[in-house]
Formats: structure tokens, C-alpha cells, sequence
């Protein structure tokens, strides 16, 4: 069975929540099924001191692979690299680690998922794009969009135009982050403009508002310069912030918006709102109805008192310092991409199961065979 290359109109459309929950269904459909990602560009460095694509971390950390984890991820493009082989020709190197890697991982495999990097035509500019990759290793593409009518068909033809400059086969368009409100109109409507431009709509995927919440490890990850202040341990990084409460009111105001899972961004010389939400924590867990602060940041280099960082502790709340202000603070947040992570198992549990129920995994199988 032939291989899939993921590629997307964009960066962050969703490509690994889609491969990770694609890869799931062709192991039950089809048997042994690989997963690479040829080019990366944003890495980790593994304890190994290996460079992988950090979308690979996490389909390893979730599938387990056997395989070496620099065949998954043989080729990092940072922007120092680019700039040397823009310098002097790299393609010819970079297109044998690639074409290695790939053919030590089909050995044993009936077929494999390749996930892209950005738009079609991202690594162009080393004569490397994510269609010259699909190309090279024979892959059926998928175009993954952002869910919509007019700008997604807009932004899938361009995609498509870049793509057919090589030797490459279409398989269809799979629509995601559509409001639930909007999905029967959005798989009319799309469906019928790219049907008449020669793609087919191969699934339309919800938006599912529990999958943009950042988790504190989100946050940690993020803004390395917030410093912990105090030590509840790792089990407080899987912990989801619903809503963003900006401590910047009385207590009494704050209290109404303080239900659970909110992450609480207030000046460190405000011990009123901490005092208040740690209440607010200890009456709900003393209860047993839950709804604990995910955490608290405290901004402007002020380091809370002392009885308040020991009643987080004892409640297990996660408080984080900050020198910015709490408005910068507050709009770094705001401002963040939410990527699945290794241990978001809650996610990565729901990303399965709504991939699963809204693609046409029938229809795709047949165009494969």
C-alpha cells in the first residue's frame, strides 16, 4: 500500500493532532504503519544529544517506535543551517539522508504516514520543500486546511498549484477546526468549490475548544524565565488552564471567576487575590467538587510571602515568578501555540477519537488500494 505525506496550507493546521490520530486507524486498518517526519524546524536535543523534530518526540512518546529516532527526524532546518546551504549546496546530502533514513524504516512496514513542515513550499528556499520530499519518496499527499469557505478553498488552490509543479498525486482536502455550528455549511460549500477544481473533501474535523487549552507544562516550556517558587512536582504540568484571570480586581470580583482550571496572573505584592483563590482551592477540594487554580504566575519580580508559597504547596498549586508585568505576562499567554505534548494524555485520547469520527477512512483506504 502506498505511503501518505500530511503536508497543510500552513503552519500549525494541525498536522500532528491529524497524524496522531490517523496513525491509529491505518494500524487497525492496515498493520504495521511508520511514521517520519523528513524535515524538522523545531527541535529538542534528546539525552542522547540527537536534534529531533519535536512533533517526533511526541508520536514517539505515544507510539513507542522501535525505530532510531534520527531516521524519524533525519533532517533539522534551523535558521543557521538554512543560511549555510543557501552558502553552498547542501540538497544532494541532505536528499541521501532522507531517501537512507526512509528506507530503513519501510523495512518490515506496510506502508508509512510522512508528516510535512508548514505550507507546501516550506524548505524551498534549499531546494527541499515539502513537495520536492513528497515526491521523492512516492507519497499520495493529503492537504490538511483550516476550516472555512472563501480564504481555506483561496489558500488550498495556492497550495495545489505549488504542488503540481511535481510529480505528485492529490488525494483530497481534509478540512479542520471547524465550529461545530458551521460544519454541515462549511462541507457543502467547500466541498462543492474544491470538487469543481478536482480535489475531494476527505473529512471535516471540528474545532474542539478543550484542545487550544494550554497546560501548565505549556506554560514551563514556553517562558523558561518564569521561575517556580513553589515545589509541587511534574504531575502539575498536565494540568489544563480553561480560562486566564487577570488579578487585577478585588478579591470579591476575581472570586466570580474562579471556578477551576484557571490560571491566575496577578501582581506578586497582591497576596489578597492569592490568599483568595487558595481559599477558593481548599473549600472546593475539601468538598470534593474539585476546581482547583491550575496555577498562579506572580508578576513584577515580587516573590510571594512565605505562608502563601506553603498553603500552594500543601494544595499542590504551582506558583511561578515572573520580573515582567502582569499586562506582558498576560499577553505572552495569550499569544501562545498550543502543541499536543508527550504527557496531555486527556487530549491525546480525544484527538484519536475525533479524527476517527470525521474523516472517510473508507474513502481513503479505496483511493490508496
Amino acid at each position: 500500500m502506498e505511503d501518505i505525506f500530511v503536508a497543510a496550507t500552513g503552519q500549525d493546521r494541525g498536522k500532528t493532532s491529524f497524524a496522531v490520530g490517523f496513525l491509529s486507524l491505518l494500524n487497525d486498518k492496515v498493520g504495521n504503519v511508520g511514521f517520519m517526519k523528513p524535515v524538522g524546524n523545531r527541535f529538542v536535543e534528546t539525552e542522547d544529544g540527537l536534534r529531533i523534530d519535536e512533533d517526533v518526540q511526541l508520536m514517539d512518546s505515544i507510539y513507542d517506535f522501535d525505530d532510531n529516532l534520527k531516521d524519524i527526524s533525519p533532517v533539522i532546518l534551523d535558521s543557521s543551517f538554512v543560511r549555510h546551504c543557501i552558502e553552498s549546496e547542501c540538497r544532494q546530502e541532505m536528499e541521501r539522508q532522507i531517501t537512507v533514513a526512509y528506507d530503513r524504516m519501510v523495512q518490515g512496514r506496510d506502508m508509512m504516514v510522512i508528516e510535512g513542515s508548514g505550507q507546501t513550499s516550506v524548505g524551498e528556499v534549499v531546494n527541499l520543500s515539502n513537495a520536492r520530499v513528497a515526491e521523492m519518496l512516492g507519497s499520495k499527499v493529503i492537504i490538511l486546511a483550516e476550516g472555512g469557505i472563501g480564504n481555506t478553498v483561496d489558500r488550498v488552490m495556492l497550495n495545489v498549484s505549488f504542488l503540481k509543479q511535481f510529480d505528485i498525486e492529490i488525494l483530497g482536502v481534509v478540512l479542520n477546526k471547524v465550529y461545530k455550528s458551521k460544519m454541515d455549511k462549511v462541507k457543502e460549500k467547500a466541498g462543492m468549490a474544491l470538487r469543481e477544481r478536482g480535489l475531494e473533501v476527505l473529512g471535516v474535523i471540528p474545532y474542539e475548544r478543550m484542545l487550544t487549552y494550554p497546560s501548565i507544562g505549556h506554560i514551563m516550556d514556553q517562558f523558561e524565565h518564569f521561575q517556580p517558587v513553589t515545589d509541587v512536582g511534574k504531575s502539575v504540568e498536565s494540568r489544563s488552564i480553561s480560562r486566564v484571570v487577570i488579578g487585577a480586581m478585588t478579591p470579591r470580583e476575581a472570586l466570580k471567576y474562579i471556578e477551576g482550571n484557571e490560571l491566575l496572573i496577578t501582581g506578586g505584592d497582591r497576596e489578597d487575590m492569592m490568599v483568595s483563590a487558595l481559599c477558593r482551592t481548599a473549600i472546593h477540594l475539601q468538598s470534593g467538587r474539585g476546581g482547583s487554580v491550575s496555577g498562579i504566575i506572580a508578576t513584577g519580580g515580587i516573590t510571594p510571602h512565605e505562608s502563601i508559597i506553603e498553603t500552594a504547596e500543601n494544595l499542590g498549586i504551582l506558583i511561578m515568578e515572573s520580573q515582567e508585568d502582569t499586562y506582558t505576562v498576560a499577553s505572552r499567554i495569550k499569544d501562545m501555540t498550543i502543541k499536543l505534548r508527550p504527557n496531555d494524555h486527556k487530549k491525546i485520547e480525544k484527538t484519536r477519537n475525533i479524527i476517527g469520527e470525521n474523516i472517510e477512512m473508507d474513502r481513503i483506504m479505496h483511493l490508496l488500494e
